[in-house]
């Protein structure tokens, strides 16, 4: 089991190497280091003799490459993000659902389940207010000229639903569920270095420790709550405000 732990810090930190190469050396070579890591994992699943556990987190650890894969290597870079990002996440959920489906976990273990639903609204509320900080950090582009129905709509659709969802059931549903069971009490922890690692890809060293500061909030959160609809719509918020709200009306927590 040692081994094993170390194996996947190991991988983890090749991860970030991968990512960091990415974002800050060259596109290409960052690439290459991904191809590294998917290479690593699939020979350490053919030749290694490794937990179910261990073997279904690198399974899972070895979808999230795929994300950079086609966001860098298909013809999409130039569309706008409305449809860039369903085509990347969906295209990324599709391997998802299949480590799920031949995983140990079912959609109630997820927490894909109704009780807890009445939190909802306190959900929404939370992701605004983090929303607020994140967009004080990043300050990105407007997506939208207007707040139109039709802007809205695309944009929960779009932005919020389907990359707040996904990436939940990833990190917090496969993920957190998966290393529970290995690093035991550490699992969080881990859990979100991997969530802050495929965030570094924005450069900025304050959105790294509020990606991390916020992953573990939210793991704790799904922990208590067992809803992974809840810090699902947690996550959407976020990002609905972040890139459609608080763009056209400029928020600052600064005077």
């Amino acid at each position: 089991m040692e081994m094993e732990k170390i194996s996947l810090i190991l991988i983890a930190l090749i991860l970030l190497v991968s990512e960091i190469s990415y974002t800050m050396i060259d596109i290409s070579f960052g690439l290459y280091c991904y191809g590294i890591v998917v290479a690593g994992i699939i020979i350490s699943l053919i030749f290694t003799d490794q937990s179910r556990n261990t073997r279904q987190l690198l399974q899972a650890i070895m979808i999230l490459p795929m994300i950079r894969f086609v966001g860098s290597c298909m013809p999409i870079r130039e569309l706008s993000p409305f449809l860039r990002v369903p085509i990347v996440y969906l295209t990324f959920f599709i391997p998802v659902l299949i480590v799920f489906y031949y995983s140990d976990l079912d959609s109630f273990r997820v927490g894909i389940r109704k009780k807890g639903l009445y939190l909802l609204p306190f959900a929404i509320i939370f992701g605004a207010i983090l929303g607020v900080i994140e967009y004080n950090i990043l300050t990105p582009e407007r997506m939208v000229d207007e707040l139109t129905f039709k802007n809205i709509f695309i944009g929960i659709v779009n932005i919020a639903v389907i990359t707040g969802f996904i990436e939940e059931f990833m990190f917090r549903g496969l993920i957190q569920n998966f290393s529970k069971n290995v690093f035991k009490k550490s699992y969080i922890l881990y859990t979100n270095i991997i969530f802050t690692t495929m965030h570094v890809v924005w450069g900025s060293y304050m959105e790294i420790v509020f990606v991390f500061l916020t992953g573990i909030l939210v793991s704790f959160i799904y922990l208590k709550t067992k809803n992974l609809i809840i810090v699902s719509t947690i996550h959407a918020s976020i990002n609905f405000f972040l890139y459609i709200i608080y763009p056209i009306l400029g928020v600052s927590l600064f005077i």
